[in-house]
């Protein structure tokens, strides 16, 4: 896996320096073993920043490109699991005061969530000047709901982040992993770096998981998926 790995890195960075798509650069491998290796984890860290077309377009070249039948149906099964469309597992996790709270109990509204840790940089730079403009913004609005999952396993320092306001508001629903990374909510929305945000639509289905549409379109981008998620299927945005 390290080798692949590196081999995937130099791929990425002669596609800078060619000016050509990484998947070309990972075609031209000799060995068939380590290209599948290498299309597998490209795809499976890159959709994370896609929208959902060029999603589908990254899993279709992949599929189309990987000759090993057990690591196609790993990366075919991670994307039936993620993205838009796919079921939510009904986690039930632990708040700051000790009460087990339960996705289920969020049914019929929209539901941004945010998995973060203490020490994450990025988490406080996204809560801060992205997601902090955007709870004030649906204030009173009781059909969206923000909630965070931290993977911290020390309960005392998940607390003092909270109630810092660095990382979240106390206002919001704010979960902690006691098992951090293990637990299975993670492994269900295939978290793989941090801040990671997701939007869950009124039916209980992911409505989006994309870095791009939740995070690096800013504050505006953030509302616009919310918007369409609170039009979507059941109920329209007041």
């Amino acid at each position: 896996a390290y080798y692949s790995d590196c081999m995937l890195t130099f791929a990425k960075v002669r596609s800078k320096l060619n000016g050509k798509r990484t998947v070309d650069e990972i075609k031209k491998n000799p060995d068939s073993e380590i290209r599948d290796k290498m299309f597998a984890s490209y795809c499976i860290v890159s959709s994370k920043s896609l929208d959902k077309p060029a999603r589908d377009s990254l899993f279709g070249i992949v599929s189309d490109e990987i000759s090993n039948p057990v690591l196609l149906d790993f990366v075919m099964n991670y994307k039936q699991r993620s993205g838009t469309g796919a079921s939510v597992y009904n986690f039930s996790l632990p708040d700051i005061n000790g009460k087990l709270v339960n996705l289920s109990d969020f049914k019929g509204k929209v539901v941004f969530v945010d998995f973060w840790f203490v020490g994450c940089a990025n988490c406080s730079v996204y809560h801060q000047n992205i997601v902090k403009p955007v709870k004030q913004y649906y204030k009173g609005k009781d059909d969206v709901v923000f909630v965070t999952i931290s993977v911290d396993r020390d309960r005392g320092k998940w607390i003092e982040a909270v109630k810092s306001g660095q990382y979240t508001t106390e206002q919001a629903i704010n979960l902690q992993c006691p098992d951090g990374n293990k637990n299975p909510v993670i492994k269900q929305f295939n978290i793989i770096g941090f801040p990671q945000p997701l939007i869950i639509d009124r039916e209980g289905l992911v409505f989006s998981d994309s870095a791009m549409e939740l995070r690096d379109s800013g504050s505006e981008g953030l509302i616009k998926n919310i918007e369409l998620a609170r039009k979507s299927k059941t109920g329209i945005a007041n």
